[in-house]
């Protein structure tokens, strides 16, 4: 009888010892909530052969967003991203030629990553204050930061294709995004930018036609020419920040003309595309 009420005893205590034990592995319902209420880069699944190609072919590159369309809209928005290590990533001149979203430049380092669903995931939320600012006398809140990061080029993407020159990315919501590979890694006078034409648009009338070149950097200097058949004739601009514009007038209605622009700065100088142009009848 001794034997069994010992043997008993020692059967309770090592139940009570394996219970303390359980318990004490047991998290409480708002541990399990901390620990799950990670960021979206804290939760990404192994990487896959795929993900470390990406990651291969981004790490230590800089690329300029040279077109922002949604539909047959295309926004004249303007992002350098430099992808500094495997998770930071540095934005700089971040702005739209529209008054909105972004009247401002934006410059700042954030995070990127890639997500369970294997999209490009680049962050609104600059993790450093390193923000100028453009048309704006005061600093910007962070909501207003992280929505014109995000309507410009932060965001969710499928990568559509990556060149050694040329970048597509794809968001259901904000469009497509394409950009052109910069020359220079290095995070000084404009985080890895090189100097070079993004864009060109222009508004025709019957005698006259005013043609906008925007650059990767501020010009110190340009010169637009134009001509029938080829842009020999000079003709004067002004320079806004990254645009150059000129207005060439005395022109003949309902005619084609050829235009292009040459731009210096402190890097050099650069000659943009020929592009053709046509006067109102």
């Amino acid at each position: 009888m001794k034997t069994i009420n010992k043997l008993t005893t020692f059967l309770f205590a090592v139940v009570l010892v394996a219970v303390s034990c359980s318990n004490n592995e047991i998290q409480s319902p708002q541990e399990e909530s901390n620990n799950s209420q990670g960021t979206n880069e804290e939760n990404v699944v192994a990487e896959s052969d795929y993900v470390k190609s990406m990651r291969q072919k981004l790490i230590g590159t800089t690329w300029i967003l040279t077109q922002s369309k949604k539909g047959s809209t295309v926004h004249p928005h303007h992002a350098t991203i430099y992808f500094k290590s495997s998770d930071r990533i540095e934005y700089s001149n971040v702005y739209s030629d529209y008054d909105e979203p972004c009247p401002h430049i934006i410059n700042g380092e954030s995070k990127w990553w890639f997500n369970k669903d294997e999209k490009l995931c680049m962050s609104s939320s600059l993790l450093v204050d390193n923000t100028s600012y453009y048309n704006s006398d005061g600093p910007l809140s962070d909501a207003t930061i992280s929505g014109e990061l995000l309507a410009i080029c932060a965001g969710q993407f499928d990568i559509e294709y990556i060149t050694d020159t040329e970048m597509k990315l794809s968001d259901d919501t904000f469009g497509t995004k394409v950009f052109k590979k910069g020359t220079s890694n290095s995070t000084s006078g404009g985080y890895g930018e090189s100097f070079d034409f993004t864009d060109f648009t222009a508004d025709s009338y019957t005698t006259s036609v005013i043609v906008y070149f925007y650059t990767s950097q501020a010009a110190n200097s340009a010169t637009v020419y134009y001509g029938k058949s080829s842009p020999t004739t000079s003709v004067s601009t002004s320079i806004a920040n990254k645009r150059i514009q000129a207005k060439i007038s005395g022109l003949t209605r309902g005619t084609k003309y050829y235009v292009k622009c040459v731009a210096k700065n402190a890097n050099g100088t650069i000659t943009s595309e020929t592009f053709p142009i046509t006067t109102l009848y």
